[in-house]
């Protein structure tokens, strides 16, 4: 029997690891828990900067507000970077160096900062990791999305990779990880949260990208 992988990625999401199970012989359910509806916002405060938790954020965000020249864009990391970059065309002055350790990368924002206002838009179920570092009369939040959890059965597996939070609540509600399985977390925050669902997680990836999981993949089957 084919050992088999699940992701909380689509397909799409995830092409590089679609090729290499392909190659591996390895059997790959790519398969995202959650969805996102928008939210209607308006902005009526004055800020400088408008900080992306991620491409989701970004989109939302510029369904409804226009690019501008006096407004300064960060995110948390290089892959969401790069995706706001290619889908939206606009680049980040700020990149956070490892987006799987928030708390860390939320001082590097917070000292590049300094007295400047930021405006974070984000879910219905966002953290705020970035956002609690800052001094209140710094931080304009606003939900411009839902996340919604989606219950979906999924076959027993190998190795179980979870990329957020949120999806693995929404695997949990329905799902039950087995003592023989493995599991890789996307980021310090998914593991934190794991182990509070008293999950046991194999492997954690600080950068929280595909490359990443492909380098240490091959030793956790």
């Amino acid at each position: 029997m084919k050992n088999r992988i699940f992701i909380s990625k689509n397909s799409d999401d995830c092409e590089s690891l679609v090729h290499f199970c392909n190659q591996n012989n390895l059997d790959l359910i790519a398969q995202s828990l959650i969805d996102f509806e928008s939210v209607p916002f308006k902005i009526e405060a004055k800020f400088d900067i408008v900080f992306f938790s991620s491409i989701r954020s970004a989109l939302f965000y510029f369904q409804r507000e226009a690019q501008k020249s006096n407004i300064i864009y960060a995110c948390i990391g290089e892959t969401t970077s790069l995706k706001i970059e290619k889908m939206l065309g606009i680049s980040c002055e700020f990149v956070g160096k490892e987006a799987g350790n928030p708390k860390k990368t939320a001082e590097e924002f917070k000292n590049w900062v300094k007295n400047r206002i930021v405006f974070f838009p984000q879910s219905n179920l966002s953290l705020g990791t970035f956002s609690a570092i800052l001094p209140e009369n710094q931080v304009l939040k606003q939900v411009v999305y839902k996340t919604i959890l989606k219950e979906i059965e999924i076959s027993k597996c190998q190795i179980y990779i979870f990329s957020s939070p949120s999806n693995l609540d929404a695997f949990l509600t329905i799902n039950k990880i087995s003592e023989d399985s493995k599991v890789i977390v996307w980021g310090k925050s998914t593991f934190e949260h794991a182990q509070h669902k008293g999950v046991n997680v194999d492997l954690t990836l600080n950068k929280s990208s595909l490359e990443e999981l492909l380098k240490f993949l091959p030793s956790c089957y």
